[in-house]
């Protein structure tokens, strides 16, 4: 990264003796002085009035009352209460995890029986849906088949009614 040179510099004056200088495309303007401690003056005055309000708000005294805490328990018996309870609560995790195992293997049996069940009203649905298909070819199939039966016998008459009525070379 080049940076440009101070030769191409041009410094405009300003009322306050603060000169601004243009270097390359970039232009450097000095800070004004009166207005920099006039900002400083105004933050100490605030930050010296924090501090007396810190000062005047700041908490005093508190007192309480003791209280007897603690309940009724001699100090052996607390203890002796609290390894009771450290023995006995590797026991009582485990069965939690077993319950909750037990529970979750539970749901999963009922959601697959539900499954199950909802699996076998669709077969006993589809089964109904192609026995009653079934039902209605076998009744199509019975009706053609009665009419292919039934045009064969008219036919069938048909040509023993034109032997009889007309005479043939045998009869005579």
């Amino acid at each position: 990264m080049d940076l440009p040179r101070m030769e191409n510099t041009t410094e405009v004056s300003n009322p306050e003796k603060n000169t601004t200088r243009r270097v390359g495309a970039m232009t450097m303007i000095p800070p004004n002085e009166s207005r920099r401690n006039q900002i400083r003056m105004m933050a100490q005055k605030e930050e010296e009035e924090l501090q007396r309000w810190k000062e005047s708000h700041r908490v005093t005294h508190v007192h309480t009352t003791p209280d007897r805490l603690g309940g009724d328990a001699t100090l052996a018996q607390v203890r002796e209460r609290q390894f009771q309870n450290l023995r006995c609560s590797k026991v009582l995790k485990k069965m939690e995890q077993d319950n909750w195992a037990q529970k979750k293997r539970q749901e999963q049996n009922d959601e697959y029986q539900r499954k199950k069940d909802e699996q076998r009203q669709k077969a006993e649905r589809n089964e109904k849906r192609a026995e009653e298909e079934q039902q209605r070819r076998r009744q199509q199939q019975r009706q053609e088949h009665f009419r292919v039966n039934s045009a064969f016998l008219h036919n069938l008459d048909g040509r023993d009614g034109c032997r009889q009525s007309s005479p043939g070379p045998h009869d005579g």
